[in-house]
């Protein structure tokens, strides 16, 4: 026999009152955590609120890796990268004194950052190969501009060697054309 009304809602509230709460403190904490993003947007390599910066961008990779594909992860960490290549170019222009120690640090956060989207882009041949050709053109964007900036930086870097990001960034587009190669003639 079906359960009185009075009977049914006191079985449903236990249900409901945990998931609302839930639903509360997801909304608070997402407004929160997307307020500090956008405050922290503009901070750089030196900047107090730098750290919190990055403490986002770690939670943004936390999340994608868990929720998202491959080729998400590797548009996030081209991202990145392209973010740290502009952080290097507004600090060499901001903060001459200290910009050497800061360009050397960011320039290792972009390298990183580079890195993953090689390990992604092996990922995405391997796993997700009808997503290999989106991966290159995005690859080949976000390449194209870090490399841009980072030839500006170079000739104002007062000493800062830019050479390697630029080798490992390069290194990255050809990893992902050779990528698109090989599971093009894999089938």
């Amino acid at each position: 026999t079906p359960c009185p009304p009075e009977v049914a809602s006191i079985s449903l509230h236990p249900v409901v009152k945990p998931l609302v709460i839930i639903l509360l403190v997801g909304t608070i904490l997402t407004s929160g955590w997307i307020a500090s993003a956008s405050a922290t947007e503009n901070c750089l390599p030196g900047d107090v609120c730098y750290g919190v910066k990055m403490a986002t961008e770690k939670t943004q990779a936390i999340v994608v890796a868990m929720t998202g594909t491959q080729k998400d992860k590797a548009k996030l960490h081209l991202e990145f990268a392209s973010r740290r290549a502009k952080e290097v170019k507004k600090v060499v222009e901001v903060k001459q004194k200290e910009a050497p120690k800061q360009v050397e640090a960011t320039i290792q956060k972009l390298e990183d950052s580079i890195k993953t989207v090689n390990d992604t882009i092996k990922n995405v041949k391997e796993n997700e190969p009808q997503n290999i050709l989106e991966v290159k053109q995005e690859v080949e964007k976000k390449t194209d501009e870090i490399k841009q900036t980072l030839s500006e930086v170079d000739e104002k870097a007062g000493g800062v060697d830019m050479s390697e990001a630029t080798k490992v960034v390069k290194d990255t587009n050809l990893a992902a054309i050779e990528a698109v190669v090989i599971t093009k003639s894999a089938g």
